[in-house]
This record gives structure tokens, sequence and C-alpha cells, in this order.
């Protein structure tokens, strides 16, 4: 899922805030911070960490500093810290959507649905037209077991992004789940009209063929899958489509 809005999206807003505290000491904090950003474009997120943290402890914590720390842990896969940071984001601005939504995809990382889910809920009341929010809360909605509530997520989502294939794809698992076999299909079918290079589609695809008793068709489709460099579905091939 890996959704958590990326330190680099919001340099902009990094920027701005430091020039809105134009001061001697914040110009101060500014050197640290840029130089945190300058590492994490380099992939060195450590050594970021150290001049985010450093700024923090010599100048006091901000809301800007504890967003990028939060972000720097998670890319790191220290949810627990992230989470930390993003609530210390959050406590200095509650209006504050791309931490709450980083987050809530940090509890999902650590498996912590009714965590993750209170956040989507709370980031989608703000707005109901986050597809992206809505497609997380489906799939938070999926390992909780809640199929159906995981289905109509999946659905708006697709509806306010078309282009989603990936939401389609997991709409599909969702009706596969629901043993709604041919709307399974259905949307793995828009999945690769969507996009055509993603073993993933056809196997799933296949699966419900399968299903449904639909043969050759699943046979096409498992071959599919391999001619894009899957070769674990060898054995299907082998087994089902003698």
């Amino acid at each position: 899922m890996g959704k958590h809005i990326n330190i680099f999206s919001l340099l902009l807003y990094g920027i701005f805030f430091l020039i809105v505290f134009d001061s001697s000491a914040q110009k101060e904090v500014s050197k640290d911070i840029q130089r945190g950003l300058d590492l994490t474009k380099e992939g060195k997120l450590d050594s970021a960490l150290f001049y985010f943290q450093r700024s923090a402890s010599e100048k006091g914590m901000t809301e800007i500093l504890s967003f990028y720390i939060g972000n720097t842990y998670f890319d790191l896969a220290n949810y627990k810290e992230s989470i930390n940071y993003y609530s210390k984001t959050i406590g200095f601005n509650p209006r504050n959507n791309n931490a709450l939504y980083n987050r809530a995809n940090a509890h999902f990382q650590l498996e912590e649905w009714d965590l993750a889910l209170a956040d989507f809920n709370a980031l989608i009341s703000k707005n109901l037209s986050n597809a992206d929010a809505l497609y997380d809360r489906g799939n938070t909605y999926f390992k909780l077991g809640k199929f159906q509530e995981a289905m109509n997520d999946f659905i708006r989502a697709t509806r306010l992004k078309p282009g989603f294939d990936i939401a389609y794809f997991d709409l599909g698992n969702t009706y596969f789940q629901l043993k709604k076999y041919e709307d399974a299909i259905t949307a793995y079918d828009k999945a690769i009209d969507i996009n055509a290079n993603n073993s993933d589609y056809y196997y799933n695809r296949a699966i419900a063929e399968y299903t449904l008793g639909f043969t050759e068709d699943a046979c096409a489709d498992f071959n599919n899958a391999m001619d894009l460099g899957d070769t674990e579905y060898k054995a299907y091939i082998e087994e089902l489509c003698k």
C-alpha cells in the first residue's frame, strides 16, 4: 500500500513555512532542515534524521519538523516512531491531513487495523472525494474481513478516479471473497484494460474464471501471467491446463 505522502511532495510547503517564520533563529533551523531534505533526496535517511532532530533539539519542535521526522521514520520502516511524530504534527495542527493520512498508513503497516480505520474515517469525513483514502480504507476493511464495506469503498474510489487500476483489482478480490465471481472478472477486466502489464491481474482473473468452469479462458490468463515473467504460475498451468 505504501501510500504515505513522500517528503519530497511537501518540499514546497516546507519552504513556505520557513519563509513565513523569517527570523535569525528560524534561518539557523532552516539550514539543518535543508540539509535533511538534501540527504533525503540522496536516500541517506539516517543522516537526514540526524539533522532534523538536531534542529528540533536546538530550536524546538515544530509542525513541519515533526512531519519530516515522521516521514523519515516511516521510510526507515520504523512505523511506531513515525506514528509518534505524526501525532505531534497533528497536535500542532489538527487540520494537517497529510500527517493524518500518513499516520493511518503507519497503523496499517503495523496491522493495527482498528486504529488505521479510525484515522481513515476521520480523513474521509473531512473530504468525501478523497479516492486514495477511500481505497486505503477499503483495504483496511478487507483486512478486517468486512468485505461489503471494502467493496463499497473500492467502488467509490474507482468512480472518483476512473484510471485507478489497483482499486479495480482489489474490488475484484473483494467480489471473489463474496463469491461474486462474475463481478470479480468484470473488475479484473477493468484493471487489465487500464494496465495490461501486471501479472497479478491476469492470475486472479484466471482463478475466478477457473472457479466458474471457464478453463480455456483461465489457462489463457495463466499463460498471460507467465508471459509477463511470473514463473510461479507455471505449476498452475501444468496442473490445470493439460
